[in-house]
Protein backbone atom coordinates (compact mmCIF):
# COMPACT_ATOMS: atom_id res chain seq x y z
CA UNK A 1 0.00 0.00 0.00
CA UNK A 2 1.80 3.04 -1.48
CA UNK A 3 1.99 6.19 0.99
CA UNK A 4 2.75 10.10 0.27
CA UNK A 5 4.08 12.62 2.32
CA UNK A 6 3.87 16.05 0.67
CA UNK A 7 5.07 19.20 2.86
CA UNK A 8 7.43 22.12 2.25
CA UNK A 9 9.14 22.05 5.63
CA UNK A 10 11.91 19.74 5.14
CA UNK A 11 11.76 18.60 8.89
CA UNK A 12 8.43 17.32 8.80
CA UNK A 13 8.70 15.46 5.44
CA UNK A 14 12.17 13.48 7.59
CA UNK A 15 10.70 13.00 10.33
CA UNK A 16 7.33 11.74 9.07
CA UNK A 17 9.96 8.92 6.55
CA UNK A 18 11.91 8.28 9.34
CA UNK A 19 9.91 8.30 12.71
CA UNK A 20 8.17 5.03 11.60
CA UNK A 21 9.04 1.84 10.00
CA UNK A 22 6.11 2.18 7.29
CA UNK A 23 7.21 -0.82 5.53
CA UNK A 24 7.22 -2.79 8.84
CA UNK A 25 3.42 -2.12 8.87
CA UNK A 26 2.56 -2.84 5.49
CA UNK A 27 3.64 0.66 3.65
CA UNK A 28 5.89 1.20 0.77
CA UNK A 29 7.11 5.00 1.55
CA UNK A 30 7.09 6.90 -1.81
CA UNK A 31 9.48 9.65 -1.95
CA UNK A 32 8.06 12.39 -0.23
CA UNK A 33 6.50 15.39 -2.24
CA UNK A 34 7.83 19.34 -1.27
CA UNK A 35 4.73 21.25 -2.95
CA UNK A 36 1.48 20.13 -4.11
CA UNK A 37 2.15 20.87 -7.97
CA UNK A 38 4.89 18.30 -7.11
CA UNK A 39 2.86 15.81 -5.57
CA UNK A 40 -0.02 16.45 -8.76
CA UNK A 41 2.33 15.56 -11.11
CA UNK A 42 3.45 12.18 -9.70
CA UNK A 43 0.22 10.58 -8.33
CA UNK A 44 -0.88 9.72 -12.28
CA UNK A 45 1.94 7.52 -12.48
CA UNK A 46 2.79 6.86 -8.45
CA UNK A 47 -0.70 6.44 -7.75
CA UNK A 48 -0.20 6.42 -3.89
CA UNK A 49 -3.22 4.94 -1.50
CA UNK A 50 -2.44 7.21 1.52
CA UNK A 51 -1.33 11.10 1.51
CA UNK A 52 -0.69 12.94 4.11
CA UNK A 53 -0.19 16.49 3.23
CA UNK A 54 0.28 19.98 5.01
CA UNK A 55 -2.25 22.41 4.60
CA UNK A 56 -0.32 25.52 4.02
CA UNK A 57 2.24 25.46 1.67
CA UNK A 58 4.04 27.56 -0.51
CA UNK A 59 2.04 27.56 -4.21
CA UNK A 60 -1.40 25.85 -4.08
CA UNK A 61 -2.16 24.41 -0.66
CA UNK A 62 -2.83 20.97 0.69
CA UNK A 63 -6.48 21.60 0.72
CA UNK A 64 -6.65 22.49 -2.92
CA UNK A 65 -4.39 19.42 -3.71
CA UNK A 66 -6.93 17.09 -1.60
CA UNK A 67 -10.21 18.57 -3.74
CA UNK A 68 -7.90 18.04 -6.74
CA UNK A 69 -7.31 14.19 -5.98
CA UNK A 70 -10.76 12.88 -4.41
CA UNK A 71 -12.42 14.79 -7.70
CA UNK A 72 -9.34 12.41 -10.07
CA UNK A 73 -9.21 9.90 -7.79
CA UNK A 74 -12.19 9.35 -5.41
CA UNK A 75 -10.71 5.92 -3.98
CA UNK A 76 -7.26 7.84 -2.60
CA UNK A 77 -7.51 9.01 1.31
CA UNK A 78 -6.17 12.10 2.14
CA UNK A 79 -4.69 13.26 6.02
CA UNK A 80 -4.04 16.83 6.38
CA UNK A 81 -1.47 18.39 8.34
CA UNK A 82 -2.17 21.16 10.28
CA UNK A 83 -1.32 23.65 13.04
CA UNK A 84 -3.25 24.78 15.79
CA UNK A 85 -4.06 28.27 14.07
CA UNK A 86 -5.33 25.74 10.86
CA UNK A 87 -7.90 23.95 12.61
CA UNK A 88 -10.60 25.53 10.68
CA UNK A 89 -8.92 24.68 7.72
CA UNK A 90 -8.73 21.01 8.85
CA UNK A 91 -12.92 21.02 9.69
CA UNK A 92 -13.39 22.30 6.00
CA UNK A 93 -10.92 19.61 4.72
CA UNK A 94 -13.07 16.96 6.61
CA UNK A 95 -16.12 18.43 4.90
CA UNK A 96 -14.68 18.11 1.33
CA UNK A 97 -13.79 13.96 1.84
CA UNK A 98 -10.38 14.39 3.75
CA UNK A 99 -10.09 11.01 5.92
CA UNK A 100 -8.58 12.68 8.60
CA UNK A 101 -6.71 15.61 10.25
CA UNK A 102 -3.50 15.72 12.32
CA UNK A 103 -1.66 18.61 14.26
CA UNK A 104 1.99 18.48 13.01
CA UNK A 105 2.86 18.05 16.50
CA UNK A 106 0.95 14.62 16.72
CA UNK A 107 3.04 11.80 18.34
CA UNK A 108 4.45 8.78 16.45
CA UNK A 109 1.66 6.83 17.54
CA UNK A 110 -1.05 9.08 16.37
CA UNK A 111 0.00 9.19 13.59
CA UNK A 112 0.68 5.29 13.25
CA UNK A 113 -2.59 4.53 14.76
CA UNK A 114 -4.58 7.24 11.57
CA UNK A 115 -2.78 5.28 9.22
CA UNK A 116 -3.18 1.47 9.78
CA UNK A 117 -6.84 2.53 10.78
CA UNK A 118 -6.84 4.22 6.72
CA UNK A 119 -5.11 1.26 5.53
CA UNK A 120 -7.43 -1.45 6.91
CA UNK A 121 -10.18 0.25 5.57
CA UNK A 122 -8.64 0.36 2.42
CA UNK A 123 -8.22 -3.28 2.85
CA UNK A 124 -11.76 -3.90 3.44
CA UNK A 125 -12.71 -1.80 0.25
CA UNK A 126 -10.77 -4.01 -1.72
CA UNK A 127 -12.01 -7.32 -0.53
CA UNK A 128 -15.43 -5.85 -0.54
CA UNK A 129 -14.20 -5.76 -4.09
CA UNK A 130 -13.02 -8.85 -4.78
CA UNK A 131 -16.33 -10.04 -3.36
CA UNK A 132 -18.20 -8.50 -5.48
CA UNK A 133 -16.10 -9.41 -8.77
CA UNK A 134 -16.74 -13.53 -7.74
CA UNK A 135 -20.43 -13.22 -7.28
CA UNK A 136 -20.53 -11.03 -10.69
CA UNK A 137 -18.67 -13.61 -12.16
CA UNK A 138 -20.57 -16.23 -10.70
CA UNK A 139 -23.74 -14.90 -12.50
CA UNK A 140 -22.09 -14.60 -16.10
CA UNK A 141 -19.78 -17.32 -16.20
CA UNK A 142 -20.73 -20.96 -17.56
CA UNK A 143 -18.93 -22.71 -14.10
CA UNK A 144 -20.27 -26.36 -13.73
CA UNK A 145 -21.78 -26.91 -10.03
CA UNK A 146 -19.27 -28.19 -8.17
CA UNK A 147 -16.21 -26.76 -9.88
CA UNK A 148 -13.59 -24.22 -8.15
CA UNK A 149 -15.57 -21.00 -8.89
CA UNK A 150 -18.72 -22.28 -7.10
CA UNK A 151 -16.73 -23.56 -4.09
CA UNK A 152 -15.70 -20.31 -3.69
CA UNK A 153 -18.68 -19.08 -3.73
CA UNK A 154 -20.11 -20.63 -0.97
CA UNK A 155 -17.08 -20.82 1.13
CA UNK A 156 -17.20 -16.95 0.90
CA UNK A 157 -21.36 -16.52 1.41
CA UNK A 158 -22.46 -19.52 3.68
CA UNK A 159 -26.14 -17.72 3.55
CA UNK A 160 -25.72 -19.28 -0.17
CA UNK A 161 -24.51 -22.60 1.00
CA UNK A 162 -27.18 -22.68 3.65
CA UNK A 163 -29.98 -21.86 1.40
CA UNK A 164 -28.73 -24.21 -0.88
CA UNK A 165 -28.72 -27.12 1.33
CA UNK A 166 -31.73 -26.52 2.67
CA UNK A 167 -33.53 -26.41 -0.43
CA UNK A 168 -34.45 -22.90 0.14
CA UNK A 169 -35.07 -20.14 -2.92
CA UNK A 170 -32.62 -17.53 -3.85
CA UNK A 171 -33.68 -14.29 -5.65
CA UNK A 172 -31.41 -11.72 -7.84
CA UNK A 173 -32.55 -8.16 -7.44
CA UNK A 174 -31.33 -5.21 -9.80
CA UNK A 175 -31.13 -1.65 -9.05
CA UNK A 176 -30.37 1.02 -11.39
CA UNK A 177 -30.28 5.11 -10.93
CA UNK A 178 -31.09 7.34 -13.76
CA UNK A 179 -28.08 9.31 -12.58
CA UNK A 180 -25.15 6.83 -11.43
CA UNK A 181 -23.21 9.74 -10.35
CA UNK A 182 -25.78 11.31 -8.16
CA UNK A 183 -26.45 7.97 -6.84
CA UNK A 184 -23.60 5.24 -7.35
CA UNK A 185 -23.87 1.68 -7.40
CA UNK A 186 -21.76 0.79 -4.74
CA UNK A 187 -23.81 3.20 -2.29
CA UNK A 188 -27.13 1.27 -3.66
CA UNK A 189 -25.01 -1.98 -2.50
CA UNK A 190 -24.59 -0.92 0.88
CA UNK A 191 -27.70 0.32 1.82
CA UNK A 192 -29.46 -2.65 0.19
CA UNK A 193 -27.46 -5.10 2.01
CA UNK A 194 -27.85 -3.65 5.17
CA UNK A 195 -31.21 -3.42 4.96
CA UNK A 196 -32.05 -6.32 3.21
CA UNK A 197 -28.69 -8.94 3.86
CA UNK A 198 -27.47 -10.94 1.31
CA UNK A 199 -23.77 -10.54 -1.12
CA UNK A 200 -24.22 -7.82 -2.95
CA UNK A 201 -22.17 -7.15 -6.62
CA UNK A 202 -21.72 -4.47 -9.64
CA UNK A 203 -22.24 -4.72 -12.81
CA UNK A 204 -22.56 -2.12 -15.44
CA UNK A 205 -23.28 0.39 -12.99
CA UNK A 206 -26.25 -1.26 -11.54
CA UNK A 207 -25.98 -3.01 -8.12
CA UNK A 208 -26.63 -6.46 -7.72
CA UNK A 209 -28.17 -8.21 -4.40
CA UNK A 210 -28.52 -11.56 -3.36
CA UNK A 211 -31.72 -12.05 -0.66
CA UNK A 212 -33.51 -14.93 0.50
CA UNK A 213 -37.55 -14.05 -0.13
CA UNK A 214 -38.48 -16.87 2.68
CA UNK A 215 -36.88 -15.03 5.41
CA UNK A 216 -38.20 -11.86 4.64
CA UNK A 217 -42.06 -13.01 5.14
CA UNK A 218 -45.08 -12.57 2.48
CA UNK A 219 -45.18 -9.12 0.70
CA UNK A 220 -42.30 -8.13 3.37
CA UNK A 221 -39.02 -8.35 0.65
CA UNK A 222 -40.60 -5.37 -1.85
CA UNK A 223 -41.94 -3.11 0.90
CA UNK A 224 -38.41 -3.50 2.15
CA UNK A 225 -37.04 -2.81 -1.01
CA UNK A 226 -38.74 0.34 -1.36
CA UNK A 227 -38.11 1.15 1.81
CA UNK A 228 -34.12 1.50 0.76
CA UNK A 229 -34.57 3.00 -2.44
CA UNK A 230 -36.31 5.70 -0.45
CA UNK A 231 -33.60 6.18 1.31
CA UNK A 232 -31.38 6.03 -1.93
CA UNK A 233 -33.58 8.41 -3.50
CA UNK A 234 -33.49 11.36 -0.48
CA UNK A 235 -29.89 11.11 -0.27
CA UNK A 236 -29.03 11.61 -3.98
CA UNK A 237 -32.56 12.65 -5.64
CA UNK A 238 -31.95 10.10 -8.21
CA UNK A 239 -35.14 7.94 -9.76
CA UNK A 240 -34.20 4.18 -8.74
CA UNK A 241 -35.85 1.38 -10.03
CA UNK A 242 -35.53 -2.40 -8.35
CA UNK A 243 -35.76 -5.26 -10.77
CA UNK A 244 -36.46 -8.80 -9.28
CA UNK A 245 -35.71 -12.15 -11.23
CA UNK A 246 -37.83 -15.25 -10.14
CA UNK A 247 -36.98 -17.63 -7.10
CA UNK A 248 -34.47 -19.86 -7.97
CA UNK A 249 -33.18 -22.75 -6.00
CA UNK A 250 -29.15 -23.27 -5.90
CA UNK A 251 -26.26 -21.51 -6.93
CA UNK A 252 -27.31 -22.70 -10.70
CA UNK A 253 -30.56 -20.99 -10.30
CA UNK A 254 -29.06 -17.75 -9.31
CA UNK A 255 -27.86 -17.36 -13.03
CA UNK A 256 -31.83 -17.20 -14.14
CA UNK A 257 -32.96 -15.15 -11.93
CA UNK A 258 -30.36 -12.76 -12.80
CA UNK A 259 -31.13 -13.39 -16.17
CA UNK A 260 -34.81 -12.58 -15.29
CA UNK A 261 -34.14 -9.55 -13.17
CA UNK A 262 -31.93 -8.00 -16.29
CA UNK A 263 -35.40 -8.92 -18.28
CA UNK A 264 -37.44 -7.15 -15.90
CA UNK A 265 -35.24 -3.75 -15.58
CA UNK A 266 -36.05 -3.33 -19.20
CA UNK A 267 -39.56 -2.52 -18.22
CA UNK A 268 -38.41 0.26 -15.96
CA UNK A 269 -38.52 3.29 -18.82
CA UNK A 270 -41.98 1.40 -20.21
CA UNK A 271 -43.13 1.32 -16.25
CA UNK A 272 -42.72 4.99 -15.44
CA UNK A 273 -44.61 5.24 -12.41
CA UNK A 274 -43.30 2.24 -10.49
CA UNK A 275 -39.65 1.73 -8.99
CA UNK A 276 -40.43 -2.15 -8.77
CA UNK A 277 -40.48 -4.66 -11.24
CA UNK A 278 -40.91 -8.36 -10.87
CA UNK A 279 -40.03 -10.62 -13.32
CA UNK A 280 -43.11 -13.00 -12.66
CA UNK A 281 -45.45 -9.98 -13.18
CA UNK A 282 -44.08 -9.13 -16.53
CA UNK A 283 -43.18 -12.20 -18.13
CA UNK A 284 -46.92 -12.78 -18.24
CA UNK A 285 -47.67 -9.86 -20.77
CA UNK A 286 -48.10 -11.05 -24.53
CA UNK A 287 -47.00 -7.90 -26.13
CA UNK A 288 -48.77 -5.46 -28.44
CA UNK A 289 -49.11 -5.37 -31.96
CA UNK A 290 -45.79 -4.28 -33.27
CA UNK A 291 -47.05 -3.09 -36.94
CA UNK A 292 -49.53 0.14 -37.27
CA UNK A 293 -52.50 -0.07 -38.20
CA UNK A 294 -53.69 2.02 -41.31
CA UNK A 295 -55.92 4.21 -39.33
CA UNK A 296 -52.82 5.23 -37.66
CA UNK A 297 -50.75 5.72 -40.67
CA UNK A 298 -53.26 7.71 -41.77
CA UNK A 299 -53.54 9.76 -38.92
CA UNK A 300 -49.39 10.64 -38.44
CA UNK A 301 -49.60 11.23 -42.19
CA UNK A 302 -52.11 14.18 -41.35
CA UNK A 303 -49.87 15.58 -38.58
CA UNK A 304 -46.99 15.38 -41.10
CA UNK A 305 -48.64 17.49 -43.64
CA UNK A 306 -49.20 20.49 -41.16
CA UNK A 307 -46.01 21.18 -41.41
CA UNK A 308 -46.50 21.96 -37.22
CA UNK A 309 -43.83 20.62 -35.28
CA UNK A 310 -45.16 21.12 -31.98
CA UNK A 311 -48.45 19.34 -33.37
CA UNK A 312 -46.35 16.60 -34.27
CA UNK A 313 -44.64 16.15 -31.34
CA UNK A 314 -47.79 16.45 -29.11
CA UNK A 315 -49.28 13.61 -31.38
CA UNK A 316 -46.32 11.35 -31.29
CA UNK A 317 -46.32 12.02 -27.08
CA UNK A 318 -50.49 10.87 -27.11
CA UNK A 319 -49.69 8.11 -29.31
CA UNK A 320 -46.37 6.75 -27.21
CA UNK A 321 -48.28 7.19 -23.74
CA UNK A 322 -51.61 5.25 -25.06
CA UNK A 323 -49.07 2.11 -26.26
CA UNK A 324 -47.00 2.48 -22.87
CA UNK A 325 -50.29 2.33 -21.20
CA UNK A 326 -51.56 -0.95 -22.58
CA UNK A 327 -51.20 -3.42 -19.78
CA UNK A 328 -49.64 -6.55 -22.59
CA UNK A 329 -46.98 -3.79 -23.61
CA UNK A 330 -43.41 -4.93 -23.67
CA UNK A 331 -40.39 -2.97 -24.45
CA UNK A 332 -39.51 -5.13 -27.57
CA UNK A 333 -43.36 -4.69 -28.60
CA UNK A 334 -43.55 -1.22 -28.13
CA UNK A 335 -40.35 -0.72 -29.83
CA UNK A 336 -41.49 -2.62 -33.11
CA UNK A 337 -44.51 -0.74 -32.99
CA UNK A 338 -42.83 2.97 -32.87
CA UNK A 339 -40.50 1.62 -35.26
CA UNK A 340 -43.52 1.06 -37.60
CA UNK A 341 -44.72 4.42 -37.24
CA UNK A 342 -41.41 5.93 -38.49
CA UNK A 343 -41.18 3.11 -41.42
CA UNK A 344 -44.88 4.10 -42.30
CA UNK A 345 -43.38 7.95 -42.41
CA UNK A 346 -40.62 7.10 -44.10
CA UNK A 347 -42.25 5.29 -47.27
CA UNK A 348 -45.21 7.93 -47.81
CA UNK A 349 -42.11 10.54 -47.74
CA UNK A 350 -40.52 8.72 -50.56
CA UNK A 351 -43.88 8.55 -52.10
CA UNK A 352 -44.46 12.11 -52.34
CA UNK A 353 -40.82 12.61 -53.55
CA UNK A 354 -41.49 10.24 -56.55
CA UNK A 355 -44.42 12.12 -57.14
CA UNK A 356 -43.46 15.51 -57.49
CA UNK A 357 -40.49 14.08 -59.51
CA UNK A 358 -37.75 15.22 -56.97
CA UNK A 359 -36.23 11.38 -56.08
CA UNK A 360 -35.56 9.87 -52.75
CA UNK A 361 -34.29 12.32 -50.18
CA UNK A 362 -31.47 12.38 -49.37
CA UNK A 363 -30.25 8.85 -47.32
CA UNK A 364 -27.41 11.00 -45.37
CA UNK A 365 -30.19 12.87 -43.75
CA UNK A 366 -31.64 10.25 -42.21
CA UNK A 367 -31.66 6.75 -40.90
CA UNK A 368 -32.38 3.93 -43.11
CA UNK A 369 -35.87 2.62 -43.18
CA UNK A 370 -34.48 -1.08 -41.96
CA UNK A 371 -32.64 0.63 -39.11
CA UNK A 372 -34.26 -0.68 -35.65
CA UNK A 373 -32.06 0.06 -32.34
CA UNK A 374 -32.16 -1.78 -29.44
CA UNK A 375 -35.13 0.41 -27.44
CA UNK A 376 -37.21 2.89 -29.19
CA UNK A 377 -38.36 5.52 -27.28
CA UNK A 378 -41.17 8.07 -27.68
CA UNK A 379 -38.04 11.13 -28.00
CA UNK A 380 -36.67 8.73 -31.05
CA UNK A 381 -39.68 8.54 -32.46
CA UNK A 382 -40.44 12.32 -32.01
CA UNK A 383 -36.95 13.08 -33.47
CA UNK A 384 -37.32 11.60 -36.82
CA UNK A 385 -40.40 12.38 -37.48
CA UNK A 386 -39.76 15.74 -37.48
CA UNK A 387 -36.72 15.03 -40.07
CA UNK A 388 -39.05 13.40 -42.30
CA UNK A 389 -41.43 16.49 -41.81
CA UNK A 390 -38.50 19.22 -42.10
CA UNK A 391 -37.71 16.81 -46.07
CA UNK A 392 -41.57 17.15 -46.95
CA UNK A 393 -41.34 20.75 -46.18
CA UNK A 394 -38.24 21.08 -48.09
CA UNK A 395 -39.70 19.02 -51.33
CA UNK A 396 -43.20 21.03 -51.00
CA UNK A 397 -41.72 24.44 -50.47
CA UNK A 398 -38.14 24.13 -51.97
CA UNK A 399 -36.18 25.54 -48.72
CA UNK A 400 -36.44 24.54 -44.98
CA UNK A 401 -38.91 26.59 -43.28
CA UNK A 402 -37.66 26.08 -39.58
CA UNK A 403 -34.58 27.48 -40.41
CA UNK A 404 -35.72 30.41 -42.17
CA UNK A 405 -37.99 31.03 -39.77
CA UNK A 406 -35.21 30.84 -37.06
CA UNK A 407 -32.49 33.60 -38.98
CA UNK A 408 -35.80 35.62 -39.44
CA UNK A 409 -36.54 36.00 -35.46
CA UNK A 410 -32.92 36.30 -35.12
CA UNK A 411 -31.81 39.39 -36.99
CA UNK A 412 -35.56 40.45 -35.86
CA UNK A 413 -34.25 40.14 -32.39
CA UNK A 414 -29.88 40.86 -32.52
CA UNK A 415 -30.34 43.43 -29.78
CA UNK A 416 -31.15 40.97 -27.36
CA UNK A 417 -30.01 37.83 -25.38
CA UNK A 418 -30.73 35.43 -28.09
CA UNK A 419 -31.19 31.63 -26.71
CA UNK A 420 -31.33 28.55 -28.95
CA UNK A 421 -34.36 27.74 -26.80
CA UNK A 422 -35.93 30.76 -27.05
CA UNK A 423 -35.81 30.91 -30.95
CA UNK A 424 -36.49 26.76 -30.96
CA UNK A 425 -40.06 27.71 -29.17
CA UNK A 426 -40.82 30.48 -31.44
CA UNK A 427 -40.30 27.89 -34.58
CA UNK A 428 -42.09 25.43 -32.57
CA UNK A 429 -39.30 22.60 -33.13
CA UNK A 430 -37.12 20.91 -30.16
CA UNK A 431 -33.76 22.96 -29.81
CA UNK A 432 -31.29 19.32 -30.54
CA UNK A 433 -33.30 19.27 -34.08
CA UNK A 434 -32.88 23.19 -34.91
CA UNK A 435 -29.06 23.03 -34.02
CA UNK A 436 -29.00 19.97 -36.39
CA UNK A 437 -30.37 21.77 -38.93
CA UNK A 438 -28.46 24.94 -38.92
CA UNK A 439 -25.28 22.81 -39.14
CA UNK A 440 -26.96 20.96 -42.34
CA UNK A 441 -28.22 23.87 -43.99
CA UNK A 442 -25.94 27.04 -43.08
CA UNK A 443 -22.46 24.81 -42.45
CA UNK A 444 -22.39 26.56 -38.81
CA UNK A 445 -23.67 25.76 -35.46
CA UNK A 446 -26.16 28.16 -34.30
CA UNK A 447 -23.95 30.20 -32.01
CA UNK A 448 -22.00 31.09 -34.42
CA UNK A 449 -24.63 31.79 -37.21
CA UNK A 450 -26.01 34.49 -34.09
CA UNK A 451 -22.80 35.65 -34.07
CA UNK A 452 -21.72 36.51 -38.27
CA UNK A 453 -25.25 38.05 -38.33
CA UNK A 454 -24.60 40.08 -35.30
CA UNK A 455 -21.16 41.35 -37.06
CA UNK A 456 -22.59 42.05 -40.47
CA UNK A 457 -25.20 43.82 -38.86
CA UNK A 458 -22.58 46.12 -36.90
CA UNK A 459 -20.02 46.55 -40.16
CA UNK A 460 -23.07 48.03 -41.76
CA UNK A 461 -24.24 50.35 -38.11
CA UNK A 462 -20.66 51.48 -38.45
CA UNK A 463 -20.65 52.54 -42.20
CA UNK A 464 -24.37 54.30 -42.39
CA UNK A 465 -24.55 55.22 -38.94
CA UNK A 466 -22.77 57.87 -36.62
CA UNK A 467 -23.02 55.77 -33.65
CA UNK A 468 -20.45 55.32 -31.40
CA UNK A 469 -18.56 52.07 -31.17
CA UNK A 470 -20.50 51.26 -27.72
CA UNK A 471 -23.85 52.35 -29.09
CA UNK A 472 -22.99 49.99 -31.74
CA UNK A 473 -22.18 47.38 -29.83
CA UNK A 474 -24.76 47.13 -27.54
CA UNK A 475 -27.43 47.82 -30.67
CA UNK A 476 -25.98 44.11 -31.96
CA UNK A 477 -26.63 42.77 -28.41
CA UNK A 478 -22.75 43.06 -26.84
CA UNK A 479 -22.73 45.22 -23.88
CA UNK A 480 -19.50 44.54 -23.07
CA UNK A 481 -17.22 46.80 -25.55
CA UNK A 482 -13.94 45.26 -24.90
CA UNK A 483 -15.96 41.60 -25.75
CA UNK A 484 -17.81 43.53 -29.27
CA UNK A 485 -13.97 44.50 -30.51
CA UNK A 486 -12.22 41.20 -30.06
CA UNK A 487 -15.55 39.41 -31.75
CA UNK A 488 -15.51 41.92 -34.87
CA UNK A 489 -11.79 41.80 -35.32
CA UNK A 490 -11.51 37.89 -35.02
CA UNK A 491 -14.42 38.09 -37.88
CA UNK A 492 -13.24 41.32 -40.21
CA UNK A 493 -9.38 41.32 -39.40
CA UNK A 494 -10.39 44.70 -38.25
CA UNK A 495 -10.97 46.54 -35.29
CA UNK A 496 -14.56 48.74 -35.72
CA UNK A 497 -12.34 52.08 -35.29
CA UNK A 498 -10.00 50.92 -38.04
CA UNK A 499 -13.36 49.17 -40.09
CA UNK A 500 -15.38 52.62 -40.00
CA UNK A 501 -12.18 54.94 -40.84
CA UNK A 502 -11.64 52.56 -44.05
CA UNK A 503 -15.07 52.71 -45.25
CA UNK A 504 -15.01 49.04 -44.82
CA UNK A 505 -12.37 48.16 -47.16
CA UNK A 506 -8.90 45.89 -45.75
CA UNK A 507 -7.01 47.87 -43.13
Amino acid sequence: MKLLIVDDEMIIREGMSRAIDWEAHGFELLRPAVSAEEAWARIPQERPDLIFTDIRMNGRSGLELAREVKTAYPETEIVVLSGYSDFEYAQQAIKEGVSDYLLKKSRRDDILRTALRIRERLLERRRERQDSQLLERWLLADDLPGGRLSEQLRSRYPELAEAEAAGEPMQVLLVAADDAEACPPQESCSVLTRRLGGPSALWKGHAIVVVRPARAGAGELSARVRAALRELAQRSEARLCCAAGSEEYGLEGLKTSFERATAALRYRDLLEDTDYVAYDEVSRRSGIRTVCSIDEENALIAVLKQGNAEALGAWVEARYAALRGDPEATPASLSSRLHSLYVAAQRWLDRTAAALGAGEPSPSEQPSHAEQPGVVTGSWLTMRLLAVQEAYLALTQGQSSYVQSAARYIREHLQEPISLQEVSEHVHVHPHYLSELFKRETGQNYSLFVTKERITRAMALLLETPAKIAEVARRVGYQDVKHFTQLFKRHTGQTPTDYRSAGGGAG
